[in-house]
């Protein structure tokens, strides 16, 4: 994915300046049934690689995930 935004930049001549970004990601899941009644629970494991970032040389990695509990209509 490829991430392209503008920030304040007191230092350029227009005032801000455009940064970008490149991340990949991938997600790892698993959902279970609880009940008859629709109720799950889930979670998943995401971690994404980050390129171009200015405080790291290379790529910087991050863990996200999550864990759901929801019910099915």
């Amino acid at each position: 994915m490829y991430f392209r935004y503008k920030v304040l930049d007191f230092f350029e001549a227009e005032g801000q300046k455009v940064e970008f970004e490149y991340y990949t990601y991938f997600t790892l899941g698993y959902k279970h049934i609880l009940s008859s009644k629709g109720w799950f629970v889930k979670g998943s494991y995401t971690p994404v690689i980050l390129y171009n970032e200015p405080e790291f040389e290379g790529a910087a990695f991050q863990s996200w995930g999550g864990i759901s509990i929801g019910k099915h209509f």
